[in-house]
């Protein structure tokens, strides 16, 4: 499921000479808070520039669930490690 998702704008761009393959060093890494960036609407990498292009990044909404654990009747509970899952 793709969604349409307001971030704040940011855009990077490369001035490259005709025939310029792009290389996996020259594509920004895209991080949104709660999505998932599932990649970009064409593949960047080794795209051979011969005129001006824009690469789009795409998005999938990250679904987050709780889950409980029911220890039951005299139960103790050691907590080995207070790692944030999300």
């Amino acid at each position: 499921m793709l969604v349409k998702v307001r971030l704040k704008k940011v855009i990077t761009s490369l001035d490259v000479k005709a025939g310029h393959s792009i290389q996996s060093a020259e594509v920004p890494s895209v991080k949104a808070p709660r999505l998932l960036v599932i990649g970009w609407d064409k593949e960047p990498v080794g795209y051979v520039v011969g005129d001006n292009t824009v690469f789009t990044a795409r998005y999938d909404k990250v679904k987050y669930y709780k889950v409980t654990f029911n220890l039951g009747d005299n139960a103790t509970l050691k907590i080995r490690s207070k790692r944030n899952y999300c």
